[in-house]
């Protein structure tokens, strides 16, 4: 039972580190494009699977999409 505790300890932690490399991953199949979106929501619906998890990673994901949405908007006003 001992053992068993340990594992589930280290499980979260193995979780944020998935969510951690697979989005950049997802992000770099289909720059800026909409695949590359529905990739990233995949990835972490796949990796998230308690509701909690899930929703720090769309939280996560609503600030960079934003932010990429304002970089794409300067870059095309600077232009």
């Amino acid at each position: 039972m001992q053992e068993d505790r340990g594992i589930n300890r280290i499980f979260p932690r193995r979780r944020i580190l998935l969510i951690a490399v697979v989005i950049p991953l997802a992000r770099n199949v289909g720059r800026n494009t909409w695949e590359s979106a529905v990739l990233e929501m995949v990835a972490v619906f796949y990796v998230a699977r308690k509701t909690t998890m899930l929703k720090a990673a769309i939280s996560i994901l609503r600030v960079r999409r934003t932010n990429r949405e304002d970089r794409d908007l300067n870059f095309t006003l600077h232009r």
